[in-house]
């Protein structure tokens, strides 16, 4: 009985059991890792995606997390994904880049959520979430996926493209429970971008959701109700990767500082 009832539980969290069947089901798009320098010109996102809005085809940035950050690009096609790469590279000069899968893990449990707006639409607040969220889970994936629209708003005197955004969050973990718990967690990070007009909701789909929300991240497709709107300005301050920060110099001027 008290099995049953644990069982039942973790079903109707929406948690699921990640098996090497599941992801064989999945129809994965080609995707580029890229190996990321120690500082980058994020100042220059906004001009990115307003070129990119031009083209009304679908981008994604993604942080695979197991210990290091891995960071990957992916688009709706070949010559889209070569467009992706080489505006980003004014933002990130990347030395190495190549085509790889995301490594996942199996035989293990997954909770998998997206992020929800309420509220009024382009008044998102600023924050620092992306490190927030990397800090909270030690095994997860974030997806950035994000389309033009065919809309533009007035902002600040001048005019601004929107997009539509999902940012998805998928935890992995051997106790189901864990991996609910920092999933939600993870989502939490991103509502620092609240403000008193918009505020950002986890949603972890239920009974059980969270395979339908990975196949569809790495698939690369929207969901119903899973996305919401963005000026140019709020996609560049929320979809982005994180700086990588070298460990051994980091540790040498500890040393430095002790001595």
């Amino acid at each position: 009985m008290v099995k049953l009832f644990e069982t039942l539980k973790r079903f109707f969290s929406g948690v699921c059991r990640l098996t090497p069947e599941l992801l064989r089901s999945v129809k994965t798009e080609e995707v580029l890792k890229l190996e990321l320098p120690e500082t980058a010109n994020h100042h220059l996102l906004e001009s990115v995606y307003r070129l990119l809005w031009r083209r009304r085809l679908v981008y994604s940035l993604e942080i695979r997390k197991e210990g290091e950050a891995l960071c990957f690009v992916s688009a709706e096609n070949r010559e889209s994904l070569d467009e992706l790469v080489k505006r980003l590279m004014a933002v990130y000069p990347f030395p190495r880049m190549e085509a790889a899968s995301i490594p996942l893990p199996v035989n293990c449990y997954v909770s998998a959520g997206y992020l929800r707006l309420r509220g009024q639409a382009y008044m998102l607040g600023e924050g620092e979430a992306l490190e927030h969220a990397l800090s909270a889970a030690d095994n997860l994936l974030i997806q950035f996926l994000f389309r033009p629209e065919k809309l533009v708003v007035e902002r600040v005197a001048r005019e601004s493209p929107v997009y539509r955004l999902r940012v998805a969050v998928a935890v992995f973990a051997d106790d189901w429970r864990e991996a609910a718990i920092a999933c939600r967690r993870v989502l939490e990070s991103f509502t620092v971008l609240s403000s008193s007009h918009s505020l950002l909701e986890p949603v972890i789909p239920r009974i059980p959701g969270s395979f339908a929300v990975l196949r569809a991240m790495l698939e690369r497709r929207f969901l119903p109700e899973d996305s919401f709107r963005v000026t140019a300005e709020e996609l560049a301050s929320i979809a982005r990767f994180p700086l990588v920060r070298d460990s051994s110099n980091t540790s040498q001027t500890g040393s430095q500082r002790r001595s």
